[in-house]
């Protein structure tokens, strides 16, 4: 990658999704309007439709992002890890109970600047 340049950042999520079981995700944290990737900027973002495939719901964020600092010639520089606050919401006997609140923590991603 060069400074400047302009690049794509995808966030792919599976949550379970049934009538019995549901993981509900803050996905406030990670709107392209709130989500930070210092140092990458982030230039803009969408949400793609949600793909159902049988318990399993999986939703996607794109970022569009750049770096504009220099005296990063030559290293590798890493897209910094992302939090995701969830809970999970059970449902039984007609009454709903919704777990503590757990984070994941999505891993970093390193990228080579060359220029």
């Amino acid at each position: 990658m060069h400074v400047g340049e302009q690049f794509n950042v995808a966030l792919t999520c599976a949550v379970i999704d049934t009538p019995r079981i549901a993981v509900i995700a803050d996905v406030s944290q990670i709107e392209p309007a709130s989500v930070q990737l210092a140092p990458f900027e982030v230039l803009s973002g969408v949400r793609h439709p949600d793909i159902r495939d049988g318990m399993w719901r999986y939703f996607q964020y794109e970022y569009t992002v750049r770096l504009i600092a220099d005296g990063f010639f030559g290293q590798d520089l890493a897209v910094p890890p992302i939090n995701l606050s969830y809970r999970v919401s059970m449902t039984g006997a007609g009454a709903v109970q919704e777990g503590r609140e757990k984070t994941y923590v999505l891993p970093q991603l390193p990228i080579r600047i060359v220029s």
